[in-house]
């Protein structure tokens, strides 16, 4: 009867905790609720999803007109390419067949040629062609190196050489069918033509009929210009290089015209010992508006951090609630089989987990409350300031250092920047160069701009807390006691 009575007792308990826990979740979650209608989220989100959906439509339309643009350019940008380099190719085949003597339809019908048999290209050819005839002038005249080879091959130097270059290469691969050694035909082919022969011993071997063959396809298929439409070609590359130079000249005048403009306008600016100066006030001026402006934000933002993990601690401290009956029904369990002799206790973790989740819970909120009191404090944006105003401080230490040591002629090691602090800046008050102008400057612009900057941001400030205060009182009274969890009213 005593186990039954204590049981009882404890039961009793147990249900009257899981009461209040319940009763303190439902609690939260209206708050939660209250709240977040009071703030819109509703129409927020709304407004959210409308405005990612309207984006998302402009930049599908915007798509196709951007790839459209795109693919004109680099159409019109290929086109404009190939135009140049076919102009250009031209124009060096009709020079290097004058060069050589041949015809420019049967110089680009023997390229073809030798391109589709062998692995030579057309500079290998040109190459070959200058060679053979540099060999065969010399043979004719009995000396060089291509005698031999002339006389193995039963071909007569003088009548070789008065033959077009690609009668020439017709003959010598007729000549060199009877060769049946493939290492004289090497070493023949390379003493009349020299090495760009030896790279197209392939053409010379498939026999006149293949190389005529492929010529002819070269003209039937249109491979092959005239000599009036290369001239053509020729006048107009003639014609562009004329205009660029024209181009040129022109902007040669414009400058030489521009120059003792140009040259009075830096006068202006050099005379102007002063302007630097000047400029530099406006810049620091203009960085410090900027610094209060970041200052203002990172306030409203810290403000916003604590809001958000309010409202993650309220979510948390809900789930707390609901994860306090396992917690409870573990205990009362224990509690029996503490009193019930022999029986193991609970094997669960329920109550470890719970009580992990209210420390969380109390250090989220309490985390939440510091975010929320540095904002409307100021202090998040002071500790922006007082970096800022460590960094100038660093650089002027710095270069009152390297003056001491220049002034004194010492190697002394540089010194080592003070560590920003958020709280506390230490320094000299006043900074030493070598002028008492530059001093003066530099005080001056340090002192201004740092109390012009502390009372633009207490300003700011103040006008956000009469704001904040308006809007969010029932949010801070929430704030310093959620659940039954109660926070300091210094966060």
């Amino acid at each position: 009867m005593a186990v039954i009575k204590n049981l009882d007792i404890l039961l009793g308990a147990r249900t009257e905790g899981l009461s209040k826990g319940l009763a303190a979740g439902r609690s939260m979650l209206s708050k939660f609720v209250g709240q977040a209608e009071s703030m819109g989220t509703g129409n927020v989100g709304g407004m959210m999803a409308g405005g990612f959906s309207s984006a998302i439509g402009a930049a599908g339309r915007l798509i196709p007109v951007v790839g459209a643009a795109a693919a004109a350019y680099l159409g019109l940008r290929s086109a404009v390419t190939s135009f140049n380099d076919a102009a250009s190719r031209v124009d060096e085949q009709a020079k290097a067949a004058d060069r050589l003597g041949i015809q420019l339809e049967q110089y680009q019908a023997l390229s073809y040629a030798v391109r589709t048999s062998s692995a030579a290209s057309e500079q290998d050819l040109l190459l070959a062609l200058q060679t053979m005839a540099k060999n065969t002038s010399m043979a004719a005249s009995g000396t060089g190196e291509a005698v031999g080879a002339f006389q193995a091959l039963g071909i007569s130097a003088q009548e070789f050489g008065r033959l077009r270059p690609e009668q020439q290469m017709l003959q010598l691969s007729e000549a060199l069918a009877g060769v049946t050694n493939h290492g004289d035909r090497v070493r023949y082919v390379m003493q009349v033509m020299g090495e760009g022969g030896a790279k197209m011993l392939n053409t010379m071997q498939g026999g006149p009929e293949a190389i005529a063959a492929a010529m002819a396809e070269a003209e039937s298929m249109g491979m092959t210009l005239s000599r009036s439409q290369a001239n053509q070609v020729e006048q107009m590359n003639d014609q562009w290089t004329r205009f660029g130079d024209w181009v040129k000249a022109i902007w040669n005048q414009i400058v030489a015209a521009a120059a003792p403009t140009m040259t009075a306008i830096l006068d202006l600016f050099l005379d102007n010992t002063t302007s630097a100066k000047t400029f530099g006030d406006i810049a620091v001026g203009v960085f410090d508006w900027i610094n209060s402006g970041i200052a203002l934000a990172i306030n409203g933002l810290a403000i916003f951090k604590g809001g958000w993990m309010t409202l993650q601690g309220v979510v948390d401290g809900f789930v707390l609630a609901i994860m306090a009956v396992p917690a409870m029904i573990e205990d009362s369990y224990n509690a029996i089989a503490d009193l019930v002799p022999g029986m193991e206790r609970a094997s669960t973790n329920f109550r470890e987990v719970f009580d992990a989740m209210q420390e969380d819970v109390q250090d989220q909120m309490r985390k939440a409350g510091e975010a929320i009191d540095d904002g409307i404090s100021g202090r998040a944006g002071r500790a922006f300031l007082d970096r800022v105003e460590q960094v100038r401080k660093n650089a002027e230490n710095a270069a009152k250092a390297a003056e001491e040591r220049i002034a004194g002629g010492a190697n002394a090691e540089p010194p080592v920047p003070a560590a920003s602090s958020s709280t506390s800046i230490s320094g000299p008050k006043s900074a030493s160069f070598g002028s008492a102008e530059a001093a003066s400057i530099i005080n001056a612009v340090r002192k201004d701009t740092t109390e012009k900057a502390v009372r633009e941001v207490g300003a700011r400030q103040e006008k956000l807390l009469g704001n904040i205060e308006k809007l969010t009182a029932q949010q801070l009274a929430a704030l310093r006691s959620p659940a039954g969890v109660l926070i300091p009213a210094g966060g």
